[in-house]
């Protein structure tokens, strides 16, 4: 497993990579939209319009939202606001939960089918908010904005 920065952008493969981040959001979608359901007394009609809206805007806004966290964690970190900086990070941890939650349903679909989402070493579960799929078919997690700036 390898780590990506932003000068390794041009070697992901953005077609099995938005097929896992999608693979991901729909399985996490099909674990928490229960939870919430059953727990968070969320009414029965607001099911699928919590599931569909989570298997749509994971996918798109969690590597948005975690480079937007790290960069501001990085911000504030180098003005000496360390507290500051842990917070953007456990929100981050948090996205990054709810966005593995499904990761062993993803891991045993693609033991089975593994033409599906073209990913090698994927692991049962990946606290990653996103993951990138490299063209050499490498499996590499997102590394957070300050890695590649530094």
């Amino acid at each position: 497993m390898t780590d990506v920065t932003l000068q390794d952008i041009g070697r992901v493969a953005w077609g099995p990579t938005m097929k896992l981040a999608f693979g991901r959001s729909i399985a996490a979608s099909c674990v928490i939209t229960p939870l919430m359901l059953m727990f968070a007394g969320m009414p029965l009609i607001a099911g699928p319009v919590y599931f569909i809206a989570l298997a749509v805007t994971l996918p798109i806004g969690g590597p948005i939202y975690h480079f937007m966290l790290k960069g501001l964690a990085r911000i504030f970190e180098t003005m000496g606001l360390g507290i500051v900086a842990l917070g953007f990070n456990l929100l981050l941890g948090m996205v990054a939960l709810i966005a593995s939650a499904g990761d062993p349903i993803v891991y045993f679909v693609n033991r089975r089918y593994p033409e599906l989402f073209e990913a090698a070493d994927l692991k049962v579960f990946n606290f990653r908010v996103t993951i990138f799929v490299l063209n050499n078919r490498d499996f590499a997690p997102a590394r957070g904005i300050e890695d590649a700036l530094s």
